[in-house]
Formats: C-alpha cells, sequence, structure tokens
C-alpha cells in the first residue's frame, strides 16, 4: 500500500461519524475506522450520514468531537462535511428546502451536493429529481453508488443524459472486487472502463459491515487505468473541487 498511502486518497462517501445514521454507532468505533483508512493512504474523509436520519441533530457537534479525537490520536486524517442526500418525486420538495437552507450539508460548503436516489427508481425518474435539484438549488449533483440503479445498468443514453446535465458520479470501492453481485461489480467496472466514474467513496459503515477497506479497489483502478485517470478518481478530482475552500 506504500504506493497509494503517498497519494492521500479521498474518501468523499462515508458513514463514519459516529451517532448520527445506520453507520458509527461510538466515537471509538469511528476513530478505529479512521485508523484502518489511514493504513490504507487515506488523508482526507468527507462524514456524510444520511439526510434522513433523526441523528444528523448531532451532526455539528459529533463532528467536532471526532475531530478533537483524531487529533488527539495523532491520526494524519482531515475530516469534511457532507450528507447524503436521499431523493425522490415524493420528496423533492423537502430535499430541494433542506438543500437550500443548509440542513442537507453540501461537500465542505461547495455547490456540490452527494445524492442517493431509491433503489427500483426508473431511469427517467432519476433524471427528473437530479435535473430539479440542479434548477431549484443551483448545487451540482453527484450521483452516490451509481452502479447500484439496475435501471442505469444498461441505459447508455441516460447515463449521457445526466453526464450532460452535468451529474458527477461515484462509485463504492467495495464495488469493483469485493461486491459478491455480479451485476452490480460488473456495471462498476464498465462505468470506470468508460472513465464515466469521478470519484470513489468507501461507503463505509462499521467495521463489521461495509468497513472503510479501499485498498483492493485503489489497486483494481490503478491496474486497469491509465494513471492520470487513476490519480484523478481516487483523489485529484475531489480535491480540486472540495478542497480548495478552507476548512471551518
Amino acid at each position: 500500500m506504500a504506493l497509494f498511502a503517498s497519494c492521500g486518497l479521498i474518501d468523499i462517501h462515508s458513514h463514519i461519524l459516529f451517532g448520527t445514521d445506520d453507520g458509527a454507532e461510538t466515537i471509538g468505533e469511528s476513530v478505529e475506522m479512521l485508523k484502518l483508512a489511514e493504513k490504507q493512504g487515506v488523508r482526507n474523509v468527507f462524514c456524510t450520514p444520511h439526510h434522513w436520519s433523526l441523528g444528523i441533530v448531532n451532526y455539528e457537534a459529533n463532528l467536532a468531537l471526532l475531530r478533537e479525537k483524531v487529533k488527539a490520536e495523532g491520526i494524519g486524517i482531515s475530516l469534511y462535511e457532507g450528507m447524503e442526500i436521499l431523493c425522490d418525486k415524493r420528496h423533492l420538495d423537502g430535499v430541494v428546502q433542506d438543500i437550500n437552507n443548509s440542513a442537507a450539508k453540501s461537500l465542505n460548503g461547495t455547490d456540490y451536493v452527494l445524492v442517493e436516489m431509491f433503489p427500483g427508481m426508473a431511469a427517467e425518474e432519476i433524471f427528473m429529481c437530479a435535473e430539479s435539484v440542479f434548477e431549484r438549488t443551483g448545487k451540482k449533483v453527484i450521483l452516490a453508488h451509481v452502479e447500484r440503479y439496475e435501471s442505469l445498468c444498461c441505459d447508455s443514453f441516460m447515463l449521457a443524459c445526466l453526464k450532460e446535465l452535468g451529474c458527477l458520479f461515484q462509485i463504492n470501492a467495495y464495488s469493483l472486487v469485493k461486491e459478491s453481485d455480479g451485476s452490480i461489480r460488473g456495471f462498476a467496472r464498465k462505468l470506470l472502463s468508460e472513465k464515466l466514474v469521478d470519484f470513489i467513496g468507501s461507503d463505509a459503515h462499521r467495521m463489521k459491515h461495509r468497513p472503510p477497506d479501499v485498498s483492493s479497489a485503489v489497486r483494481y483502478i490503478y491496474e486497469n487505468c491509465d494513471s492520470a485517470y487513476a490519480d484523478a478518481v481516487c483523489f485529484g478530482n475531489a480535491e480540486k473541487l472540495f478542497l480548495q475552500k478552507e476548512e471551518q
């Protein structure tokens, strides 16, 4: 992992912040997850709990506590704000309102929001929701774990429409190698081979459920993509778009 560690990997999607959703339950578990991430070369982590979770009322306080703990433990990772915002047409008005009043946090206070769609949504509805977020909030949509949306798997036209709209695509590191569902794994690899992927994220939840284990995915990316594109996916795009703003 020395090769990858020198890159300063950036994880834009994690549930590593304790006590906010179905991710890490305690600050101790958050620290354990961050230590694992650090060993694999991760240097920046976006704490993106589910926006719908009641635990987000604790978000800012828990993030401040975790930052203090990271500093005290000497962990070489910087933590940034964000949320994974669930979107569908039934709840679109509320989602737009929460984005506009910052109850649904963008990534590090930028104009980019991490948006997930309900499983099973039609490709047309995914496009409609993304388009509405763009038009009604002025924010740019990053579509979370795009490889998990079955309706997009065989719809090259709609993937192209989403890209033309300005959507950026994040895939889960887990999906490239360790995913047992062959269709999801295959779609993730197809997106990568066609250079449609903009970011990876661990989507880490807990040490015993999707831990922040990104090493096999990063290795796959560097072995199957040209180095410039691999750098962009693993850290370059996120560094350019999200880390130019000073951390608050």
